[in-house]
């Protein structure tokens, strides 16, 4: 009886854990098994589902799964740092 007490109450503490957001890059049968955190979750899907298709890399938006073949990034599109060659004085000298 205690085991089984033991193990429920561990069963318990545990459990939240597994429904955090997850950053990071996944390999799953369906993405939508994982619980992504926005624009730092990519998932390769393994198997069509969802209106997924197996071997696509995905990447969580915050709202949905995005194919991450049609996401265009934006290299320069981050904090402003010290050379940004966007607000740089030496723009146009790359």
């Amino acid at each position: 009886m205690l085991k089984r007490v033991l193990f429920t109450l561990s069963f318990l503490l545990l459990a939240p854990s597994v429904y955090a957001q997850q950053p990071g890059y996944f390999v799953a049968p369906d993405c939508g098994l994982v619980t992504p955190a926005a624009n730092a979750t990519a998932c390769l899907q393994t198997a069509t589902a969802n209106g997924r298709t197996a071997g696509k890399l995905y990447i969580w938006s915050g709202a949905t799964w995005l194919d991450a073949a049609r996401v265009q990034l934006d290299p320069l599109d981050r904090p402003d740092q010290p050379g940004d060659l966007r607000r740089s004085k030496m723009k146009g000298r790359v």
